[in-house]
């Protein structure tokens, strides 16, 4: 996903433990805008010399690092952004994204609306799970990032919605197969 980050944009990142995982890697980029819903990742990168960390202000969601709620949505209500990188609970190809907490619904549909490009950043198995609720569908994705574990009729179902999908091994990024790399 930070292969997606050109410098000297913003970029919005929110709160999860898949996007948690980027944070050795956003500490390596330069001239980064960044903004996060997600206490964790802002304290984790307090110190990155060429990343100027923007927190959403809110309400701290209880067991977890994120802030939500009517503050958070009106924040980024304000904001453009080149990229932003988001995590699901569910992705389905008939329903699109899906989450449980309604309380993230509207900050997740304010963060797609505000940026010129959507990455989903998720395990395999959230393509085989439904949740609560619908937070956008599939058309308003622009890249999927996720494991080589993906079920086979999963991914050719996303490839027939025209949808850019770079599975992940060990070793990194890998295109979709028969597209090529677009770093």
């Amino acid at each position: 996903a930070c292969k997606l980050i050109v410098p000297g944009s913003t970029v919005i990142i929110d709160a999860g433990s898949t996007t948690l995982q980027m944070i050795p890697y956003l500490r390596n980029l330069s001239s980064l805008n960044l903004v996060t819903n997600d206490v964790f990742i802002a304290s984790a990168l307090y110190d990155a010399p060429n990343i100027t960390v923007n927190v959403l202000g809110g309400c701290l969601r209880k067991g977890f690092y994120s802030l939500v709620g009517y503050y958070t949505e009106q924040n980024v209500a304000d904001m453009h952004a080149d990229l932003c990188i988001i995590g699901t609970d569910a992705v389905s190809l008939s329903t699109g994204l899906m989450i449980s907490n309604m309380d993230e619904v509207g900050l997740k549909r304010g963060i797609i609306a505000a940026s010129n490009k959507v990455a989903v950043v998720c395990d395999h198995t959230k393509f085989s799970t439904k949740a609560f609720l619908t937070v956008c569908n599939l058309d308003e994705v622009d890249i999927i990032i996720t494991g080589h574990a993906i079920d086979q009729q999963t991914l050719q179902g996303l490839r027939m919605l025209q949808k850019e999908v770079r599975l992940i091994s060990r070793s990194g990024a890998i295109p979709f197969p028969e597209m090529e790399a677009t770093d």
